[in-house]
């Protein structure tokens, strides 16, 4: 053996372990790239819808649920919510797969770090508040109510959760599902995707087949169920087949295609506002019970997913400065918006809190020194226990 042999293996090793490294530190970085910017811009959207509904039924407005007003407020905070949960599929999954691509597997214990990290702290100091405020009475809300929120349980039947807690119930079908998803997509591997277009057909199907068979209220809480999880659903979907929705988004057709949901969504927020506010229609009833679950998480995944790949008539608005910023800090704000936006009866004695501006300052607080700090603390945990473990990206 050659004399400089041990000095070559030495240097050869020294190289394969300084590319590890490097392979290290970009698997860290695609595993958490920049905020997708047009999401941000949906996201703003989201919460204004969410924002504006809640002030009009409940601050300012406060009439019968039966009123035409009050109908196209209540249906706009809920497709607010509804876009967020399309995003918030799409984002999940999307994170899942660009970490199996780059590490060469899929970490549960690095989803819930995340997930726990990103979630829980600014949703407990809320609570915190909120329990303090009820305490004291400042506020009409009972202990128990906001116990029930803690449990993640508001979206469940005959729930009550008071109003100031009552936006949990959207937090409640998403950390459902945060629960499920690492054990779905580890045990359904390839077949995730095809999976969940099953799953989808079944959910978007389920209060046609309700109506058909006349089934029971039973059925009815499920269906309402399946409404909002098949956001989530098609926003899993979307990031599954991601390469094809590409694909379509490019197509010379795509532009035409979006303007079509969107006439499409405009009409079936119509004809869920006004069958609302008719319930002596039936025929537009039940009209309304098949098509708004079949075509409304079509319509919405579809304009907020061909939006990620290319550029239409909404693109510079959703990129904004105004609604960036407002998607940037959407959780925070979605949570604390509540405490501003109640009906003033439930206010004692505290004026300070009827002034509505002031969720946008507290929201940014909530952010900046609790929700952003937590959310480092999240990807130092997970560099860390990688670095420790000696886990390299493993190109797929």
């Amino acid at each position: 053996m050659s004399a400089t042999a041990p000095r070559e293996a030495l240097r050869l090793l020294t190289a394969r372990r300084a590319v590890g490294a490097t392979r290290l530190d970009k698997g860290r970085s695609a595993a958490y790239e920049p905020r997708i910017r047009i999401l941000d811009g949906w996201r703003g959207v989201s919460i204004l819808l969410v924002i504006a509904g809640h002030l009009v039924n409940y601050r300012y407005w406060d009439d019968s649920p039966v009123n035409l007003l009050y109908r196209i407020a209540d249906v706009l905070s809920v497709t607010g919510v509804d876009i967020f949960f399309v995003i918030s599929g799409f984002i999940i999954t999307t994170l899942a797969l660009r970490e199996e691509e780059t590490f060469g597997q899929f970490s549960p214990a690095a989803f819930y770090i995340r997930r726990i990290l990103r979630i829980i702290p600014p949703y407990f100091l809320y609570l915190l508040c909120i329990l303090y405020l009820s305490v004291i009475g400042k506020i009409g809300q009972l202990p128990s109510q906001t116990l029930l929120g803690a449990a993640f349980a508001c979206n469940l039947p005959q729930a009550d959760c008071g109003w100031f807690v009552g936006h949990s119930w959207s937090l409640a079908y998403e950390e459902q599902y945060y629960l499920l998803f690492p054990i779905l997509f580890l045990w359904l591997g390839r077949s995730f995707g095809r999976i969940l277009g099953l799953l989808l057909i079944v959910l978007l199907g389920l209060p046609t087949l309700r109506l058909a068979l006349n089934l029971g209220p039973v059925w009815f809480a499920i269906c309402h169920a399946s409404f909002f999880v098949s956001f989530i659903c098609i926003g899993a979907l979307m990031a599954a087949y991601s390469g094809r929705l590409k694909q379509i988004s490019e197509n010379r057709y795509a532009a035409h295609a979006i303007v079509l949901a969107a006439i499409c969504l405009a009409g079936l927020l119509w004809l869920d506002v006004f069958s609302h506010a008719r319930p002596d229609l039936q025929r537009l009833v039940k009209l309304r019970t098949v098509l708004v679950p079949a075509l409304e998480p079509l319509c919405i995944a579809w304009l907020v997913g061909s939006s990620v790949y290319i550029k239409h008539w909404a693109s510079r608005l959703l990129g904004s400065v105004p609604l960036q910023f407002l998607g940037m800090i959407s959780y925070s704000l979605y949570l604390w918006q509540q405490l501003f936006t109640s009906s003033p009866a439930a206010y004692h004695g505290a004026p300070w809190l009827k002034f509505a501006p002031l969720m946008l300052v507290v929201a940014v607080l909530s952010y900046y020194l609790v929700e952003r700090p937590c959310i480092r603390l999240a990807k130092r945990i997970i560099a860390t226990s990688r670095a420790g473990s000696g886990s390299v990206p493993v190109a797929r």
